[in-house]
């Protein structure tokens, strides 16, 4: 105990002193930064290697004085990763204390993360109120909509003169499905780790998958004829009565695929080129599920989760964050399951080597589609910001800050290498990656029906598209109409 207890004091000590070292601001900074930007080409645009050198050196050499940068950030446990450091020596705890480093030191500036137990809306009355409490607001994607976005309270980014929302560290899917006629007041990036680690993927038990003599899905996925016909038969495959009572349950029995309300039946939409809604020239979103091709797929979809070869638990199951359909794959009680891939890290003490592949397409014609979980971070700028151009600086900053250190210590140090378990698996986190989902109609909730449709259905055990869509149209078109003039009017 005496030996434990010095380890945890030494420990404290180091981690004290590292943060001390974090607010040593470097006298000789801004000359460093003008060496650093001769180092790196100006034009750095779209999804390229991370350069050596300064990324932010066309960010001006300005000194704030130790302003406080406040956030308001979610405490929970999946969404408070993004910024908050709390062990020394893990490599992404690392990455994120060099990450506030950097831009603190660079910039003068104190980042101070405010946790609230609410899903970001904690701030809207200071705002309603013209406080300037929070330079930066990190909610739910619902909330950031309904809550800031629509009345009014916050800002269009086009008044953040250093966000330059070309660069790579600016999620290029989110920047173009999350505008309103060709506003922004909301997106994501690189200053968010979780914008992929929100993003959805399937796992399977490879110790399963030999003992029933099955082929790994890795090629399939590569060769492009990874469908949801394919996926289905894996899924049937594995379903096994073990106590030979007739019937499949969670319990007792191995199934071959476990999901949550939350997970399958809204990323399922997706994988068949669907969304809820799209855009025109205008950049005006409309809404776009009622399609045949939408309509053939979500028939199918519901009939194998309602199915006993699947297990759906519901959202109560759920609560504060919880993945109960990671337990029954780790015991060997599910052949397949799907998870958000920051959970990675919750199959490290999984006994059966597994393996990670994209959703499939619906047809081999269409393309791979990754679904983000709206409960990543979109980014709100109250507008009672009293300087734009500094929370500019500072936002792009950790954007960039982001694409350099934190996000390869996600990507290439803990999800590639530490939570994966084959070379494949690695390809397959390239393509998941690559083909990320950010849907507006899902993202903005404007309407939960049509906003929701598939999590509705199923949820609702409502499984008729076109009776769904009839009931549901008229209020979603109304909803959406109002948001669209609140947006563009705001």
């Amino acid at each position: 105990m005496k030996k434990i207890l010095i380890a945890m004091l030494a420990a404290v000590i180091l981690f004290i002193s590292a943060a001390a070292s974090c607010n040593g601001k470097s006298e000789n900074a801004n000359a460093d930064n003008a060496e650093k930007s001769k180092e790196t080409d100006a034009g750095l645009e779209g999804d390229e290697p991370i350069p050596d050198g300064d990324l932010i050196f066309y960010l001006p050499n300005a000194d704030y004085g130790g302003y406080d940068f406040n956030v308001l950030i979610r405490d929970q446990y999946r969404t408070r990763q993004d910024f908050i450091f709390e062990e020394q020596g893990e490599v992404l705890d690392d990455a994120l204390y060099r990450r506030q480093c950097a831009v603190e030191d660079r910039f003068g500036v104190n980042i101070k993360l405010t946790e609230t137990s609410s899903n970001g809306d904690a701030a809207v009355n200071s705002v309603k109120a013209g406080d300037d409490a929070y330079d930066l607001i990190l909610p739910h994607a619902h909330v950031a909509w309904s809550s800031y976005v629509i009345p009014g309270l916050a800002l269009d980014w086009a008044n953040l003169p250093y966000v330059d929302l070309n660069k790579p560290w600016w999620n290029q899917d989110a920047r173009k499905s999350l505008s309103v006629g060709n506003k922004i007041f909301t997106t994501t990036g690189d200053a968010s780790y979780m914008s992929l680690g929100f993003t959805m993927a399937i796992a399977f038990n490879k110790k399963l998958f030999a003992n029933l003599g099955l082929v790994e899905p890795y090629q399939m996925v590569l060769d492009g004829t990874w469908t949801f016909d394919e996926f289905a038969k894996l899924v049937r495959a594995g379903s096994k009565d073990m106590d030979g009572d007739g019937a499949l349950d969670i319990k007792n029995d191995r199934l071959g695929f476990v999901t949550t309300v939350w997970q399958a039946p809204v990323a399922f939409l997706y994988t068949c080129g669907a969304r809820t809604t799209l855009k025109g020239d205008d950049d005006i979103p409309y809404i776009a599920l009622n399609d045949p091709k939408t309509m053939t797929f979500l028939g199918e979809l519901f009939e194998l989760l309602k199915s006993e070869d699947c297990h759906v638990y519901p959202e109560s199951a759920t609560a504060a964050g919880a993945t109960p359909h990671l337990w029954p794959f780790e015991s060997e009680n599910a052949l397949l399951c799907d998870l958000q891939i920051w959970s990675l890290k919750e199959l490290r003490g999984m006994e059966n080597n597994y393996g990670i592949v994209p959703y499939p397409k619906y047809t081999t014609s269409d393309s791979y589609t990754s679904s983000v979980d709206a409960g990543v971070h979109t980014m709100i700028i109250p507008h009672t910001a009293k300087d734009p151009e500094r929370t500019s600086v500072i936002l792009e900053a950790l954007g960039a800050e982001g694409y350099k250190t934190v996000m390869p210590a996600f990507y290439e140090k803990s999800l590639q290498v530490k939570y994966t378990r084959d070379d494949v698996s690695v390809q397959m986190l390239d393509i998941i990656k690559d083909t990320r989902v950010f849907d507006f109609g899902y993202y903005s909730n404007y309407n939960a029906n049509i906003g929701m449709a598939s999590y509705q259905m199923f949820n609702q055990k409502s499984y008729d598209f076109a009776s769904f869509y009839e009931k549901n149209e008229p209020a979603a078109q109304k909803a959406l109409d109002n948001y669209i003039d609140k947006i563009l009017n705001n």
